[in-house]
C-alpha cells in the first residue's frame, strides 16, 4: 500500500513537473523572438500553430483543436483557409475563386454554415491554408495565453518542486540519523 502510494505521488509530481516545464517553453517562445499576436497564433516561419475558437467548421475542424497552417501560394477550391476579416480570426473552406482586375478573390463558407460568408476575401488577407490539425488541445493554448494564469500555475508548480525537494532533504537527514542511531547502538551492543 505504502509503494502505491510513493509510486502514485511520485507519477502526480513528474506530470506537475512536465506541465511547468511546457508552460515556461510556452511563454518562453514570445520572450526569444518569435511571433506572438493577440490574434492567439504562434508563428514560426512560414508556419502557425492557431487554437480553433469557432464551431463555423465542425465537424471537419473542431472547437478547441490545434490548426496548422502553412503560408502557401497555391490555393484551390475545397481548400480550408485562414484568414482575417473583421478584425476576427475566420477559418473557412474555399467555395469559389474568382479573378478581378487581375486579383484572386475567395468565396468562403463554413462546414457548418447553410449560407456563403458574405462579401469575397482578397489573397493579401489571407494567413495560409491549413495543413493539419491536433484535436482537442487548443484549449490549453488559450489557457495559457491567459497570463494571470500561466503566473500561478507556475508559482504553484514551483511550490510543490520546492515542497518535494524539502521533503527528499528532510528524509536524507532521517536516514543519516538512522545510520547513527545503528552505529551508536551497534557500539553499545559490542560492549
Amino acid at each position: 500500500m505504502k509503494n502505491s502510494k510513493k509510486i502514485f505521488k511520485k507519477i502526480i509530481k513528474n506530470i506537475l513537473k512536465i506541465v511547468l516545464i511546457l508552460s515556461l517553453i510556452y511563454n518562453i517562445i514570445f520572450v526569444i523572438g518569435h511571433e506572438y499576436n493577440s490574434r492567439f497564433n504562434i508563428k514560426i516561419k512560414n508556419t502557425q500553430i492557431i487554437p480553433v475558437t469557432e464551431k463555423s467548421m465542425e465537424p471537419e475542424i473542431k472547437k478547441n483543436d490545434i490548426i496548422i497552417v502553412k503560408d502557401i501560394k497555391e490555393i484551390n477550391e475545397n481548400d480550408i483557409i485562414v484568414f482575417y476579416k473583421n478584425n476576427g480570426l475566420k477559418i473557412k473552406r474555399i467555395f469559389k475563386i474568382s479573378k478581378k482586375n487581375n486579383e484572386d478573390f475567395y468565396t468562403t463558407k463554413g462546414d457548418n454554415n447553410f449560407f456563403l460568408d458574405p462579401g469575397e476575401t482578397s489573397k493579401k488577407d489571407i494567413e495560409g491554408k491549413v495543413v493539419g490539425k491536433i484535436r482537442f488541445l487548443g484549449f490549453i493554448i488559450i489557457i495559457l495565453q491567459k497570463k494571470w494564469l500561466t503566473i500561478i500555475i507556475t508559482i504553484v508548480l514551483i511550490l510543490i518542486m520546492w515542497y518535494d525537494r524539502k521533503m527528499k532533504k528532510r528524509e536524507e537527514r532521517r536516514k543519516k540519523l538512522r545510520e547513527i542511531h545503528n552505529k551508536n547502538l551497534e557500539l553499545k551492543n559490542k560492549k
